[in-house]
């Protein structure tokens, strides 16, 4: 799979992959070349969950900071919105 291929995937479709990957490598009937192969593109898919769920993360942080804010101008509309002092 190329790179481009990998930034058009989900994060579960990339976890089922590289679920698939570590099956393969378990059974131990790879040949070594495509043990080999099968580890780099295992390493590729694990660079691309761990961005997907950074970038999930900082999403819900962002908007856990907006829900907050909004609750705070609930609260005391004589502040400024975005004031939190």
């Amino acid at each position: 799979m190329s790179d481009n291929e990998y930034a058009e995937i989900t994060y579960e479709e990339a976890l089922a992959d590289l679920e698939k990957i570590v099956q393969k490598m378990e059974d131990g009937e790879l040949p070594l070349e495509d043990l080999i192969a099968a580890f780099q593109q295992g390493i590729k898919l694990t660079r691309l969950c761990r961005q997907k769920l950074t970038e999930t993360e900082q999403k819900i942080e962002y908007l856990l900071k907006e829900e907050r804010q909004d609750v705070i101008d609930y609260i005391d509309p004589s502040k400024e919105p975005g004031e939190t002092t």
